[in-house]
């Protein structure tokens, strides 16, 4: 039985926590970018990029990527107990690793102004998240990255075909990050039918997979190892959690 919680969480509490990186643990991390935004030193960026959010389908802008690239490091301190931390990435799908510690895995992903950030010990992961608003763009691109199977599922609820590819694309995403292959990976070749309509976990190909559902977005975890809780905290920031006054 998969046990999922959620829990609002700061950085001063993540500090004392002892259940981040336990054995069968996965641990994620849900933020928006703008709620550190009176955080974020001005003097990095025009006020017109302080101010101004892009279009619905647009890429996030340079304030919000930073704000996620410092979220994580800051997300990567606390878990592995270091000061500094450096980041590598790996050819061919460029999946970034924490130099000189195997025992922290973890990747991330955004999607408009929502951001995740997953971690498991020793254990390789990959998460995924889109919004629901996107899935037009799913459907549209849908023949490009599904496979027979599961395109017969679609066909079988068109009212729920444009969200179901869009999930299926989370899922294939994440567990294309497991490895680090990334959009190598052959999409259509995957099959993962059985979690087109709805939350769920699956197990496949080595690699433990869950579909979940935050706040008007779709969620994908996998981990090729098995995890039996999912611990999800909801990172909001705090004065006393920012260093030297903002990122």
């Amino acid at each position: 039985t998969l046990h999922c919680t959620v829990k609002p969480v700061c950085f001063c509490d993540l500090s004392h926590s002892r259940t981040l990186l336990s054995e069968g643990v996965f641990s994620l991390f849900y933020f928006l970018p703008s709620w550190f935004y009176p955080y974020l030193r001005r003097e990095n960026f025009r006020r017109s990029d302080l101010n101004s959010a892009p279009p619905t389908g647009e890429p996030l802008p340079d304030r919000d990527r930073l704000i996620s690239r410092k979220v994580s490091t800051k997300l990567l301190k606390s878990i592995s107990g270091r000061t500094k931390v450096f980041l590598s990435s790996r050819k061919p799908g460029g999946k970034p690793y924490l130099l000189g510690n195997d025992h922290v895995q973890f990747n991330l992903s955004h999607s408009y102004n929502q951001s995740i950030f997953g971690a498991m010990p020793f254990t390789p992961v990959g998460v995924d998240i889109e919004e629901k608003n996107s899935a037009v763009h799913a459907i549209s691109a849908a023949e490009a990255f599904l496979s027979e199977a599961e395109m017969a599922v679609l066909d079988r609820k068109p009212g729920e075909k444009a969200t179901a590819a869009l999930r299926m694309w989370t899922i294939k995403e994440a567990f294309s990050k497991v490895s680090g292959r990334g959009v190598y990976e052959d999409f259509p070749s995957l099959d993962f039918s059985e979690m087109a309509h709805g939350v769920g976990t699956m197990f496949y190909n080595g690699v433990y997979l869950s579909s979940l559902e935050i706040d008007g977005a779709y969620i994908a975890i996998a981990a090729a190892g098995r995890y039996e809780t999912i611990e999800i905290w909801r990172l909001c920031p705090k004065p006393c959690c920012i260093e030297s006054g903002g990122f």
